[in-house]
């Protein structure tokens, strides 16, 4: 309570994510599949004659997409699933991941105990510096902190058309690859980018690792990625000569609808993340959202940079509160005072970034290689 003046449970900035864009949730009676909440007059069948604690192991290993459609099957079914542990802490504690898994059909890609653990799992799995992850890239299940999510190319998803073109791959490979999602169309990123078509994304990493195999080695793939880069670039800026409009970096993209230089405004990245809690014990008192420092956002700049954003939007947890402070200084007066902390923040030290001799931050190109060095206040 005493932390309520210096923080606050949700930035002014609206970040477009998934779970944002999600259509209304169905009312009570509609989400109940069987209708009106009646007695069972069915049983499981043949699950039946097993204990109620082995149901609920196997039910727990089954894919979300499998468990959803094992409660369409009768009323007993559909009981037996809200009697799960995984499943009911999750359906109680965050009702918009159970939402996003069917719109964004990535259902197959997790089990309830995974998605559990994950929940239950307070820091971002991605930086290891013991920030809080309040966010779920759902086509890895994998929980970030923001920084990571929207400055690491590790996590920024592509198109099936990018993945082919770009990397070499035949249709058949991509299409084949199990760590996809299909896009809700709407806007996305704190700009509110437009998505107008619902493609197909694919994890990054599983296109490297698939185009690696292909081309018979990482060297081989990075040279070819390179050329081909280099070839959609050229190709590009030819039809803005041709057409007589040549667009400034920030809204370049090639012809396949990915951002040339992997934007942490591209919103690709938060078509794929939701905000998710963290499930540290039983009840409403085990569940940690996280907050936002009041000095970090009012000290962001309008217009700001991605690395201004990133510092401003961490999210912080009761027990991270002090270890922030003793970070950027106490706060008075609405602001940080640095000079008065025992250990000065670093601004890179917080985003996970390095930077280069030259005193520019070393930013991460479209393929996930280094990019040149660019001057620190540059907007990508």
């Amino acid at each position: 309570m005493g932390f309520q003046p210096s923080t606050y449970p949700s930035a002014s900035v609206n970040d477009h994510l998934l779970d944002d864009n999600l259509p209304a949730p169905p009312s009570e009676v509609e989400s109940q599949p069987h209708g009106p909440s009646l007695a069972p007059t069915a049983d499981l069948g043949a699950l039946a004659a097993l204990p109620v604690e082995l149901v609920h192991q196997i039910l727990a290993y089954l894919d979300m997409r499998s468990l959803a459609d094992f409660r369409t099957v009768n009323r007993q079914a559909a009981a037996t699933a809200d009697t799960l542990i995984e499943y009911g802490a999750i359906a109680a504690h965050a009702p918009t991941v159970l939402r996003s898994i069917p719109a964004s059909e990535t259902g197959r890609l997790m089990t309830s105990a995974a998605l559990y653990a994950t929940l239950r799992s307070p820091d971002c799995e991605k930086c290891g510096c013991g920030h809080f992850g309040g966010y779920v890239y759902l086509v890895t299940c994998t929980r970030l902190c923001y920084a990571c999510f929207s400055r690491n190319i590790q996590w920024l998803p592509m198109t099936t058309d990018f993945a082919c073109l770009s990397f070499g791959l035949d249709r058949r490979a991509v299409d084949a690859l199990p760590e996809r999602m299909r896009i809700v169309p709407r806007r996305y990123s704190p700009r509110a980018e437009p998505i107008t078509s619902r493609d197909i994304l694919v994890d990054r990493g599983a296109v490297i690792r698939a185009a690696t195999a292909f081309h018979g080695s990482r060297s081989a793939m990075e040279a070819f990625v390179r050329v081909q880069g280099n070839q959609q670039a050229l190709a590009y800026r030819e039809q803005g000569r041709l057409s007589g409009m040549m667009p400034g970096h920030r809204q370049q993209q090639y012809l396949t609808g990915c951002p040339v230089n992997g934007a942490a405004s591209s919103p690709l990245r938060y078509a794929a993340v939701v905000r998710v809690p963290w499930l540290k014990g039983p009840g409403e008192e085990g569940v940690e959202w996280g907050f936002h420092c009041a000095a970090c956002l009012a000290a962001c700049p309008s217009p700001c940079t991605p690395l201004d954003l990133a510092r401003s939007r961490r999210l912080l947890t009761v027990e991270l509160i002090d270890e922030h402070l003793r970070e950027f200084g106490p706060i008075r007066n609405g602001r940080h005072h640095p000079d008065e902390s025992q250990s000065p923040g670093d601004l890179a030290d917080t985003v996970g970034e390095s930077i280069c001799r030259r005193g520019g931050w070393q930013l991460l190109g479209v393929w996930g290689f280094p990019a040149e060095c660019v001057d620190s206040t540059c907007e990508i």
